[in-house]
């Protein structure tokens, strides 16, 4: 009769826990929108989209280029940057 008292016991307090942990999870997530460490994800990915938008345009008219001169009329620099490119898209 002792181990009725026990389980009911246990899996309340189990039960307990859970709910508990769950609300701290959720509260831990919603506080990391207002802290520091999120704000500077946000920073870091504005700055990644940034250089992938800068890379596209460089990217852009480098292709424009070929297709009125040539791949012969490219720069070093130019091919590099098509290999960044095409690197990064895989």
């Amino acid at each position: 009769a002792g181990i009725a008292y026990f389980a009911h016991l246990g899996g309340g307090l189990f039960g307990y826990l859970y709910l508990k942990s769950e609300w701290l999870r959720r509260q831990a997530s919603y506080w990391s929108a207002f802290s520091l460490t999120g704000w500077r994800r946000k920073r870091k990915t504005a700055k990644e989209e940034s250089r992938r938008e800068d890379l596209q345009r460089q990217v852009d008219r480098i292709l424009d280029k070929v297709s009125r001169h040539g791949m012969d009329s490219l720069s070093g620099k130019e091919r590099k940057a098509l290999e960044l490119k095409s690197k990064r898209q895989k």
